[in-house]
């Protein structure tokens, strides 16, 4: 459910098997490929620990070839990890101007999550404490129930201001506010899920609070402790979050700001027009 604010499509690189019932659990390197029509196809993450981690691969890294087969664009980059089956993967990159061959080897995505606090429901990739009657509720959230979204970029506009980590998402239908797009930070680390609805944060209520006044309760230009009250499909919680820079959080996602929007931490001046357009 976690929404990546870059331009261009985000794809898993993954090996996947032909078999239907095996596609929800794939053969995976651990690569995220991230492409935009007219730019490169770059190695967008490496999950750490995956096989593409052991073998080399960093992000940043520009996809030449997969198994000897140039790489014309993102779709055919998936293609070619889709059709290496369970075999390791030749990967030919570009890193500082010069090409570099890793050979990847592959493994279940599910053990590649498991390895980083991750697991995968119904086709879902959550924290490895989120239940089904949570993940059965992402399934079935209704878009439309949206009336207005607080930080939608799951960042402040101000990198210098401090906050928990996750976006909010102002509801109707009924009326509730909740976490929404969550980025590993404070907020995901003490154990807040996307989805948990909020009820108040240092006390006070978040009902029938404006977004310009959300904005101001779940930031500070301090890194104070902040005390949220959930409602977790009927549970309530209590969590104390200690803020962090905005600019901080970006960085730890493997993001920074440039002229107010997020780019890829690795990103180059050339490379730029990729990611702000």
């Amino acid at each position: 459910m976690k929404r990546i604010p870059f331009v261009g499509l985000i794809i898993l690189g993954f090996a996947s098997v032909a078999n239907a019932q095996q596609a929800a659990d794939p053969y995976s390197t651990g690569i995220t490929l991230l492409g935009h029509k007219g730019c490169p196809v770059f190695v967008g993450a490496v999950s750490p620990g995956s096989p593409a981690d052991r073998a080399g691969a960093r992000p940043g890294d520009r996809l030449l070839a997969v198994a000897g087969t140039r790489v014309g664009d993102l779709e055919e980059a998936a293609r070619l990890f889709r059709s290496n089956g369970q075999n390791p993967v030749v990967l030919t990159l570009l890193r500082s101007g010069k090409e570099v061959e890793v050979v990847s080897g592959v493994e279940k995505r599910s053990s590649i999550f498991a390895r980083n606090g991750k697991k995968i429901i119904s086709g879902v990739i959550v924290p490895d404490d989120t239940t089904l009657p949570e993940v059965d509720r992402m399934l079935n959230f209704n878009g439309q129930r949206y009336t207005a979204r607080v930080f939608p970029t799951h960042y402040p506009v101000q990198p210098a201001l401090f906050y928990a980590g996750f976006e909010i998402f102002v509801l109707h239908d009924p009326v509730q506010v909740t976490v929404g797009g969550i980025e590993d930070g404070p907020a995901s680390r003490a154990g807040v899920h996307w989805g948990d609805v909020l009820l108040s944060v240092n006390g006070t209520s978040v009902s029938g609070k404006t977004p310009s006044e959300l904005e101001s309760l779940f930031s500070a230009t301090q890194p104070v402790t902040m005390r949220l009250e959930i409602d977790r499909v009927g549970s309530r919680k209590t969590f104390e979050i200690q803020l962090e820079k905005a600019e901080d959080v970006a960085r730890q996602n493997g993001k920074r700001f440039v002229e107010g929007k997020l780019v890829p931490i690795w990103s180059t001046d050339a490379e730029l027009h990729c990611f702000l357009n």
